[in-house]
C-alpha cells in the first residue's frame, strides 16, 4: 500500500508538473498577447493624436481662409462701390456735355436761320435797288 501511495503521489506530482508547465506557457502567451495589444493601443493613440493635430491644423487653416475670403470680399465691395461712384460721375459729365453740345447746336441753328433771313432780306433789297437803277437808267 505504501508503494501504491508513493506511485499515486509520483503520478500526481507529474500531473501537477504538467499543469504547472501548461499554466506557465499559457501565462507567457497571455503576457505576449497583452504586450501586442499594448503596442497596438500605443500605435492607435499615436495615430489618434496625429489625426487630432491634423484636424486642429485644418480648423486653423479654415479660419485663416475665411478671414482672407472676408477681406477679399470687403476689398471687392469697396472697389465696386468706387467703380459705381466713378461711373455715375462720368455718366453725369457725359450727360452735361451732350446737353451743352445740343444746346450749342440749337443756338447755331438759330443764328444760321437769322443770318439766312438777313441775307435773304439783303438780297431782296439788292434786287429792288438793282431794278430801281435799271428803271432810272431807262428813264434818262
Amino acid at each position: 500500500e505504501v508503494v501504491q501511495v508513493a506511485t499515486a503521489t509520483r503520478s500526481l506530482e507529474a500531473e501537477v508538473g504538467g499543469v504547472r508547465k501548461a499554466l506557465g506557457s499559457s501565462q507567457e502567451q497571455t503576457l505576449q498577447k497583452l504586450s501586442e495589444v499594448d503596442q497596438a493601443m500605443s500605435v492607435f493613440h499615436g495615430s489618434f493624436g496625429s489625426i487630432r493635430q491634423e484636424l486642429a491644423d485644418a480648423k486653423q487653416e479654415w479660419a485663416r481662409s475665411q478671414d482672407m475670403l472676408g477681406q477679399a470680399i470687403s476689398t471687392l465691395s469697396q472697389d465696386f462701390a468706387d467703380f459705381q461712384r466713378h461711373s455715375s460721375t462720368l455718366q453725369q459729365k457725359l450727360q452735361s456735355d451732350v446737353y451743352r453740345v445740343e444746346s450749342g447746336h440749337r443756338d447755331e441753328q438759330e443764328r444760321l436761320s437769322r443770318a439766312e433771313a438777313q441775307i435773304a432780306g439783303v438780297a431782296q433789297n439788292l434786287y429792288h435797288t438793282a431794278n430801281e437803277m435799271i428803271l432810272l437808267k431807262s428813264e434818262r
